[in-house]
């Protein structure tokens, strides 16, 4: 399974800083994807939105939206938090 973080364009710091990937996403948001481990997945339906987010490290204030799925939507333009 697979969670994407939208993210407010900046979140970029907070990805810096924690070393995670992202891409561009639409309308000047950023995108983060994690993988989750089929052991994992009852984290989606036990924690909210902005806890998901935390999970993760991301600051939640950053959260736009949170799509989970088994394949990951493609964005252009990955950036790879040196």
């Amino acid at each position: 399974m697979i969670i994407q973080l939208i993210l407010d364009s900046e979140a970029q710091e907070n990805l810096l800083d924690l070393g995670i990937d992202w891409d561009d996403g639409p309308d000047g948001t950023i995108v983060s994807r994690h993988h989750l481990e089929e052991n994992e997945e009852v984290l989606v339906e036990s924690l909210s939105p902005d806890e998901l987010c935390e999970f993760f490290g991301v600051d939640s204030e950053f959260l736009i939206n949170l799509e989970v799925g088994p394949v990951a939507t493609p964005y252009r333009c990955g950036h790879r938090a040196a």
